[in-house]
């Protein structure tokens, strides 16, 4: 007995069904026919959708920490469920998936967000769509990111010895375009910020160390002297002053 038939019969038993009989038997086993046709002629898969990583290919610790934004685009319908299956850099797997909204299926596009990771490196990333039947979609081209969540240590400072007028070490200074220096990490940026608003930025070199002097005078007194470091993916050191 095939599947239509087996369904066909307990239909037929259905109690509701009996009492409809007597009024239109025809008319509701059609019915009953054409929906479950309908369900059973649905295996058609789901057209592969386009992937975006909507903060780039190298997420922070800001990015981070408020979930990874990916972009699943194409052609959805009601009832789609949209998949993002993500392999982390030590080869574990997850997947994100809900089904699309009517606002996004009526845009062809949905944002799945990925929970906060603590593992550091490369991650790959492939989108797929499963439709109303199950039919499970093909998936998009792998993609792939890289996770630096991890700030840089914050960096070392000193009055150079070069502007150092009074005894060395004891940081007071006639010089009032004073040379400072300190240590950081080869290629992270380097802010270093006067009282008075003076800004000064730099780069850590190959050696890990770092250099600025003022092109204008200090005003005199106390002068604090702040420094931060940011790495390449946007990570910013803690203050040092």
């Amino acid at each position: 007995m095939t599947i239509l038939k087996r369904v066909q019969s307990a239909l037929q038993n259905l109690p509701w069904l009996k009492k409809a009989k007597k009024k239109a038997p025809e008319e509701h086993l059609l019915n009953a026919n054409l929906q479950i046709q309908t369900l059973l002629s649905d295996t058609s898969i789901p057209a592969a959708p386009s992937l975006a990583l909507r903060e780039g290919p190298r997420i922070n610790g800001v990015a981070n920490s408020d979930g990874i934004e990916i972009a699943v685009s194409g052609t959805l319908a009601a009832g789609d469920t949209v998949a993002v299956v993500v392999t982390r850099p030590d080869s574990t797997t997850f997947t994100v998936q809900r089904v699309a909204t009517a606002a996004e299926v009526s845009a062809g596009i949905a944002v799945i967000v990925l929970p906060t990771q603590t593992v550091q490196g490369s991650y790959g990333v492939v989108a797929r769509i499963t439709d109303a039947a199950g039919n499970v979609g093909t998936g998009t081209a792998a993609q792939t990111f890289q996770l630096d969540s991890i700030g840089p240590a914050a960096p070392t400072v000193r009055l150079d010895p070069s502007s150092d007028s009074g005894t060395l070490g004891d940081n007071i200074t006639s010089d009032n375009t004073p040379t400072i220096t300190g240590t950081g990490t080869a290629g992270d940026g380097v802010r270093v910020a006067f009282t008075g608003g003076l800004v000064l930025n730099t780069t850590v070199a190959a050696n890990g160390t770092w250099i600025v002097t003022p092109t204008s005078g200090l005003t005199g007194g106390a002068v604090v002297v702040s420094v931060t470091a940011t790495d390449s993916f946007g990570n910013v050191s803690p203050l040092t002053d």
